[in-house]
């Protein structure tokens, strides 16, 4: 049964069969290009990867398909993202990161190198620091501006309201901001087209539960919630 309600279970497991194969190609061509010593096609082929790894991971929760398996691929992004990511680099791959760090409780230990990366190439923001925070000190704490502002300012303004109001404001971000306010992303729309969709997911909204504690009950059948991530640990 799949998670995602805008695509049938055959449309997974077309998309993933066929991304699958192409992930394998991409990675024949990542090796032939280090065998050959061409840095410029090793790192096109490099960013390749690892950009289709982030989408066949969502494809992989949008399917239904096991959280062990998902980890297992979430663990792969882990270990190439500092060799991937830069400071032209897209911030969401950075929250997204982070995000599904906190919800399969990945220990600082394993991410130290991803804060020094933020840190080197300027791009720690209010969110990457909420974080941090928790993951390295256990402190909840959010403050400042993100990066992108709209809609992410909203989700970290949940963690100054009181307790009994926070499954409403994240059910609001998620039914009101969160699409929304990603619509400049590549992927909003994204499931107009019956070849490319990957699934829409809003980690950091499951992140942001975790870390707050809140009662989701009722956010189990909200869009974009991760809910099975979130209860994963």
């Amino acid at each position: 049964m799949t998670r995602d309600k805008l695509k049938d279970e055959a449309y997974f497991d077309n998309y993933l069969k066929a991304n699958i194969s192409l992930l394998g190609k991409i990675e024949e061509g990542l090796e032939k290009a280090q065998k050959e010593g061409d840095k410029d096609k090793e790192e096109r082929h490099f960013s390749a990867k690892i950009n289709l790894e982030f989408r066949l991971l969502k494809a992989l929760y949008s399917a239904g398909k096991p959280i062990d398996e998902i980890k297992r691929l979430f663990e792969d992004l882990l270990n190439d993202f500092p060799a991937f990511w830069g400071e032209h680099s897209s911030i969401y791959d950075a929250y997204d990161l982070l995000a599904l760090a906190i919800l399969f409780r990945t220990g600082k230990e394993e991410l130290g190198g991803i804060f020094s990366l933020l840190d080197s190439t300027g791009r720690n923001d209010a969110l990457t620091d909420f974080y941090r925070k928790y993951i390295t000190e256990g402190i909840v704490e959010a403050k400042g501006k993100t990066s992108h502002g709209y809609p992410y300012d909203n989700l970290l303004a949940i963690a100054s309201g009181g307790a009994a109001v926070r499954p409403l404001q994240l059910k609001h971000y998620l039914q009101k901001d969160w699409y929304k306010g990603h619509k400049q992303a590549f992927w909003h729309n994204l499931h107009k087209n019956d070849a490319a969709y990957f699934g829409y997911w809003s980690f950091e909204a499951g992140a942001v539960a975790k870390i707050l504690g809140i009662d989701d009950g009722s956010l189990k059948d909200v869009p974009y919630y991760p809910y099975d991530l979130v209860h994963y640990c």
